[in-house]
């Protein structure tokens, strides 16, 4: 069982906008590139946790995943928490790495006071579309903590079987 959250952006583009005309100012605005969004509205974060539990069932022989949408604190955009249940993890990491982009994930060893024990925790680190960061889970009850920590406030867990 993997705990894992999911931060996804769009490509990392330029939208090209032609030029205009600004009525309020009467000055033509020359042609200039936009930079693209930072991240995933809810709508669109939902679908992107759907079409991921699909490829996970897919091809890692995952049995079974869960999820809940959180707003980022930073900006309007939201974010994933995930719970995954399957055994081999290492097709499982493939797939969350291929995913986003990304080719390569780095360890990070991390004391928790209250357990008096370190966890490893793994992160992505050059995904094209997005981050993910993700711990094995041994307990189910506090996977599920994790994963319920905002249900109350911000709507349903998901769960695709």
């Amino acid at each position: 069982m993997i705990a894992l959250t999911i931060k996804r952006n769009k490509e990392k583009q330029n939208i090209y906008q032609t030029e205009l005309w600004d009525f309020n100012k009467n000055q033509l605005i020359p042609a200039h590139y936009r930079p693209s969004r930072p991240g995933y509205i809810k709508k669109e974060l939902r679908k992107d946790l759907l079409r991921l539990s699909q490829k996970l069932k897919k091809f890692a022989g995952v049995t079974a995943t869960e999820w809940i949408e959180e707003k980022n604190k930073e900006n309007k955009y939201y974010h994933g928490h995930l719970i995954i249940h399957g055994e081999d993890n290492r097709s499982i990491i493939k797939t969350l790495l291929l995913h986003i982009g990304a080719t390569a994930q780095k360890a990070e060893e991390r004391w928790i006071e209250r357990f008096k024990m370190t966890k490893t925790y793994y992160r992505s680190v050059d995904g094209k579309w997005g981050e993910t960061f993700w711990t094995t889970a041994f307990n189910k009850k506090g996977a599920y903590k994790y994963l319920q920590k905002t249900e109350k406030d911000f709507g349903n867990k998901q769960i695709f079987i």
